[in-house]
């Protein structure tokens, strides 16, 4: 796929980012926190150049003899680059269907 278009920004004058120049394995790297450290900016730099995350937000509230309950859910259309970097994942928590009679 194409890369996005970056959305907002100002050329600041640093240094450009640390960018990945090739694929490497751990052994290459030398394994241990220099992997970690690899594998990091690796990830960071895939995820910024990765379609984003989209998801909705479900929201349903209801009155009960003058109390106020509501319950909030999400459902992910695309995990965009998240996919890239699974602890940021948004997971799905869709609401459960609710039936009024």
């Amino acid at each position: 796929g194409a890369f996005p278009a970056p959305r907002r920004g100002v050329d600041a004058g640093d240094h450009p980012p640390i960018t990945p120049m090739r694929a490497s394995t751990e052994d290459q790297v030398g394994g241990g926190e220099a992997w970690r450290l690899y594998d990091f900016i690796a990830r960071h730099f895939i995820a910024s150049v990765s379609p984003d995350c989209e998801y909705e937000t479900q929201t349903a509230g209801f009155d009960a003899n003058g109390e106020s309950f509501s319950a909030q859910g999400v459902r992910v259309i695309t995990h965009g680059w998240t996919e890239i970097m699974p602890r940021r994942m948004i997971k799905d928590c869709p609401l459960p269907t609710c039936v009024v009679p």
